[in-house]
């Protein structure tokens, strides 16, 4: 599946009269990687955000299991801002992008799955070396 540097996916969602099954599976239309690591994010302080860094190489699919966040996206040149309230939407994020998750519905859950396990080395911190970083690579 060839993809940018973030698209919207759909998520299998099974929905019954006992609730809603949801799948991630991958190397699959909704996780279009090998997932080595994987994380929650919940009991966020209201008013706190997460992320606020870019990965150098690392891929992300992130799904908001309950309640709501916003995902905002930065590429070195322009924003996007994702909200996402249902786990049948995931939000894949390609390497090079910056991410912040903000305004976190009270009681949400939110899942990341990772192409890459923990590397302090893949990290970027500092949005202005993010931004000449991403603009000298195209």
């Amino acid at each position: 599946m060839q993809l940018s540097k973030y698209s919207l996916l759909d998520v299998e969602c099974f929905h019954d009269e006992r609730g809603c099954l949801t799948v991630l599976e991958e190397n699959s239309k909704s996780v279009p990687f090998e997932i080595k690591r994987n994380y929650i994010l919940s009991n966020v302080v209201q008013g706190a955000s997460r992320g606020n860094h870019g990965h150098i190489k690392l891929q992300q699919v992130i799904v908001c299991l309950q309640g709501s966040v916003e995902v905002e996206l930065y590429d070195g040149f322009s924003n996007s801002v994702f909200k996402l309230d249902t786990p049948s939407k995931g939000l894949f994020v390609g390497p090079m992008m910056w991410r912040k998750l903000s305004n976190f519905a009270l009681n949400t859950v939110v899942l990341v799955l990772a192409s890459e396990p923990y590397s302090k080395e893949d990290y970027i911190f500092d949005k202005d070396k993010f931004t000449d970083l991403a603009r000298s690579s195209v």
